[in-house]
């Protein structure tokens, strides 16, 4: 005892009757009063004895075992009950920082080919117009975001790819008090080598970072592979359908501006008529974003079905995404098949949007420059792969 220092956190001043490092963490007893865990003690373990670092230091990350979320079908108990907290999920990533960097630090994480799997910063994510579940806000999860104070840093990454963005998110029955993420997520990493790269103040810190199957799994390598494989090309589609979303409702607010403009005018019925008929054909491909979850995009698969849209395809693929993520094991052949179908039908989107802007766009320009306003301007859009 003749030479320590301070570690007690967030801990009170009590009496301490017992201490035991389990794999990992240090537990502590108190007197009759709670259990005391540190997670992941593993900085400590490099810092020689020492617990003042005086230089910028990414620690090596201790392995990651790759757990899922609680799958239970339940709820989570009310929030004035007493409870304890689970330990992060995911990888625990330690850094130290002698001062605060004036520009934001990155943390970037790559495979054992190079590729990149995620790259996290410390500026702000953008917000989202998307209206609130009907759930309590207490239930669900919120993004930590990177710090960058001076000294002690720690970030927990989940073992996903970046989430691909949706029009509207879905939440698993099997709620987590506080954790409760959004849906759909991004794939999870399969076991293997990693790389943790920060970034700060122009320097590069770099180690290493092993993932490990959940021991309570039985499920062999290629099976997850496939299973990353499909979800891969999965959440491509999400964000694909997203972006082509956003290309609709662009032009189509363009089209509502010229409408306005026209309407002060005299004589120019025709062009706000062309101009709403456009604004029609642009909706049906857009898709409204009240639908529902349905085959395709416009329907069902059978008789009657309509032509596929961006909004119903990004929520359905998205609904697949969690599909094929939701256990460790080889994608099925239903799976598969939603896949190539869902594939099929962005694809024939993409055409009939394609088809309307080198043809119908190509006229109503012209008749827009009889009213001496500016073309519409509207790209076509990459057609996906489904392979």
């Amino acid at each position: 005892g003749d030479h320590w220092e301070s570690l007690r956190l967030n801990m009170p001043v009590t009496s301490v009757r017992d201490m035991v490092v389990h794999g990992d963490d240090l537990v502590i007893a108190t007197y009759g009063r709670a259990f005391w865990i540190l997670d992941d003690v593993t900085p400590l373990r490099q810092t020689e004895g020492t617990l003042t670092v005086r230089q910028t230091t990414l620690f090596r990350p201790e392995k990651a075992l790759r757990v899922r979320l609680d799958l239970n079908q339940d709820t989570p108990i009310p929030p004035e009950i007493p409870a304890g907290t689970n330990p992060p999920n995911g990888a625990i990533i330690d850094y130290f920082l002698t001062a605060a960097p004036a520009d934001d630090i990155k943390l970037a994480i790559y495979d054992s080919a190079g590729g990149l799997v995620r790259e996290l910063s410390t500026k702000p994510e953008a917000g989202t117009s998307e209206p609130p579940p009907n759930v309590p806000d207490y239930w669900l999860g919120h993004a930590e975001p990177l710090t960058k104070q001076a000294g002690h840093n720690r970030f927990v990454w989940d073992l996903r790819y970046a989430a691909p963005p949706v029009l509207r998110h879905e939440y698993p029955i099997s709620a987590l008090y506080q954790n409760t993420p959004a849906l759909p997520l991004g794939a999870l990493v399969v076991p293997g080598n990693y790389k943790v790269r920060l970034t700060a103040n122009g320097k590069t810190y770099e180690q290493p970072l092993v993932v490990t199957l959940d021991p309570r799994v039985d499920v062999t390598g290629d099976a997850l592979k496939q299973q990353l494989d499909l979800e891969t090309k999965v959440i491509g589609l999400v964000a694909s359908s997203y972006d082509y979303y956003r290309k609709a409702v662009q032009l189509r607010q363009m089209i509502a501006g010229d409408e306005k403009g026209l309407e002060r005018k005299p004589e120019t019925e025709a062009a706000i008529a062309a101009l709403k008929e456009f604004d029609q054909k642009a909706l049906r491909l857009q898709g409204a974003d009240g639908g529902g979850f349905g085959g395709g995009g416009g329907g069902g698969r059978g008789g009657g079905r309509q032509a596929p849209a961006f909004t119903a395809l990004n929520r359905n693929l998205g609904s697949l995404a969690n599909v094929v993520d939701g256990q460790d094991a080889a994608p099925t052949p239903a799976m598969q098949s939603a896949y190539e179908g869902y594939c099929k039908d962005l694809t024939t989107a993409v055409q009939n949007w394609n088809a309307l802007i080198q043809t119908d766009l190509v006229k109503l320009n012209g008749i827009l420059a009889q009213q001496k306003l500016s073309a519409l301007g509207a790209e076509a859009l990459p057609v996906p792969a489904c392979k």
